[in-house]
């Protein structure tokens, strides 16, 4: 079984696509930690925020993403997995980890993700700006962002192939 993929990037990165065409490729299991979140606790990720806050969302976040660590496939995380040093270490120790590494504007980012929900584009740039560093510091690879998502794919997939 290969070490587990995980993807992480800002919201609007392209994570989600990308992860499921990588895991479609490789024929390993497809994940999101946000659904896996939502299993845990039972609810929609907007009525956990909402009603419970960031902490609590955060330790459901740690909880899916460490019984993913066993997954053997691509796991697509939330954009603001990183936030804690807990889920980074978690992310180098047990993931082959993928920075996707795109400019703010050419992200999707809006306000309907629960942790940004009510923020304005400046607030969300900021909010862009303090997590890069952490992706960058958490990523086993961080390709250029100019290179397209196809030559991504390849290079995730050879990269993980390789470890195999």
């Amino acid at each position: 079984m290969i070490k587990p993929i995980a993807l992480i990037g800002f919201y609007g990165s392209g994570k989600t696509a990308l992860g499921r065409r990588i895991a479609s490729e490789l024929n390993i299991p497809f994940s999101e930690l946000s659904i896996e979140i939502e299993k845990l606790c039972g609810m929609r990720l907007h009525d956990l925020y909402d009603t419970m806050g960031e902490a609590v969302f955060r330790k459901f976040e740690s909880l899916a993403l460490s019984s993913l660590a066993a997954s053997g496939g691509v796991v697509v995380t939330t954009g603001g997995c990183v936030m804690l040093p807990y889920n980074r270490r978690l992310l180098s120790e047990n993931f082959f980890t993928f920075y996707i590494d795109l400019p703010f504007e050419q992200t999707t980012a809006d306000a309907s993700y629960p942790t940004i929900k009510g923020l304005t584009q400046n607030e969300i740039r900021k909010l862009y700006e303090l997590r890069r560093p952490l992706y960058i510091e958490t990523a086993d690879h961080a390709p250029a962002a100019s290179v397209p998502d196809d030559q991504f794919q390849n290079k995730i997939m050879e990269l993980a192939l390789a470890a195999v």
